[in-house]
């Protein structure tokens, strides 16, 4: 797959670690090495997403950042600053250090441990992520801590349902495109559905003009 990409144009990669079975860490150190050794052509991204697959310790990715010339980095949808803090200064600091958990985006730009974000959020609402990155030098005004207070509501909200249909349904309020499911909902799973939609659009007719607008210390 990765070649592939490559020969389709992709200029980088993304590698997740191998899924439905656990791993030790010395498998993954494997795993990783021998496929980044496939696609020496190409800068690839660690994904670290313990959700679905075995997490990636602190002192595998280091040793792998340390040991892999095209390992460029660390997506890290982990839900914690473990290993985006570890790669922050030292002989650590050349690693790209992303985001990709919505729950830890304030939270890491506030530590200033990350360079990036790869945001599911931000696939439905890229205004709000753009927002919250590029102002986070604002974090203390009114206008930043209503966009916080809005990707944190959306957040409850989503976790409702399997990842992602509640971003599906954000994107049918927003007119971007029908939510398709690949399996049929339930009578309950409509009235959420019915409901979320219901909330999000009430929410963000309010809360656009905030995520939208220059950052300023007063609202």
């Amino acid at each position: 797959m990765g070649r592939l990409a490559l020969e389709k144009g992709a200029r980088a990669l993304l590698l997740p670690m191998p899924y439905f079975f656990p791993y030790t860490q010395d498998d993954l150190a494997c795993f990783c090495a021998t496929v980044a050794a496939e696609l020496a052509a190409a800068p690839i991204l660690l994904y670290n997403l313990p959700r679905f697959t075995t997490a990636l310790s602190v002192d595998t990715v280091r040793s792998l950042l340390a040991e892999v010339p095209n390992l460029a980095g660390i997506k890290d949808s982990s839900e914690s600053l473990e290993i985006l803090r570890a790669l922050s200064g030292g002989p650590d600091s050349r690693a790209s250090r992303i985001v990709g958990d919505d729950t830890v985006l304030v939270p890491a730009l506030r530590e200033r441990v990350c360079d990036g974000v790869v945001s599911g959020v931000a696939g439905v609402i890229p205004e709000l992520t753009a927002f919250l990155f590029d102002n986070a030098a604002e974090a203390g005004s009114l206008q930043y801590a209503a966009a916080t207070a809005l990707l944190d509501e959306l957040i409850a909200h989503l976790t409702l349902f399997p990842a992602p249909w509640g971003l599906k349904l954000v994107a049918e309020c927003r007119g971007l495109a029908p939510a398709a499911f690949a399996q049929p909902l339930s009578d309950t799973r409509r009235r959420q559905a019915a409901e979320f939609s219901d909330w999000f659009q009430a929410r963000w007719s309010r809360a656009e003009p905030v995520a939208s607008a220059p950052a300023r210390a007063v609202l």
